[in-house]
């Protein structure tokens, strides 16, 4: 078995492409291969964003980056807790709207995602600022800093 760690920026077009590309292999291997996807927010994320889309390095536009990766992240965690399949759905769904289309990350914007992906509302709004979702996050950007993560994709 082989297993592939992604490690990404949950609202990223780099990110979307490079997921693609990640199942497109799995799905044309003949190999048992396991993917997982994992966020990272820090501060070179928001380095990065801020300088791939060509935006000024505000302080009030970092914050507001900051909160919408962070609140991206809890909501993908939210949507896996409902099966792998239909996470990866809302993350794709997600970054194609937020990353792709641009448009602004919002309840509207979620709602959407969670249709596509089929998840049940009422679940995912209990588990998106659940004590499990913050703690999984939290773990995801330990694993990220010990494995020396600074970049997304990475």
């Amino acid at each position: 078995m082989l297993e592939i760690f992604l490690f990404i920026n949950p609202l990223g077009e780099l990110c979307y492409q490079t997921e693609q590309g990640i199942m497109q292999l799995i799905s044309h291997s003949n190999r048992n291969i396991r993917s997982r996807f994992i966020t990272v927010l820090s501060l070179k994320t928001i380095n990065d964003v801020l300088e791939v889309s060509k935006q000024p390095s505000d302080l009030n536009l970092r914050n507001q980056l900051a909160d919408e990766i962070y609140r991206s992240a809890l909501d993908f965690k939210a949507a896996s807790f409902q099966g792998k399949k239909r996470g990866c759905k809302f993350l794709f769904e997600i970054q194609k709207q937020v990353g792709i289309k641009n448009l602004p990350y919002n309840e509207e914007v979620v709602s959407s995602a969670a249709k596509v992906a089929g998840l049940d509302w009422e679940m995912f709004s209990a588990d998106r600022q659940s004590k499990l979702a913050i703690k999984s996050f939290h773990s995801d950007q330990k694993v990220a800093a010990e494995m020396n993560v600074t970049t997304h994709p990475t």
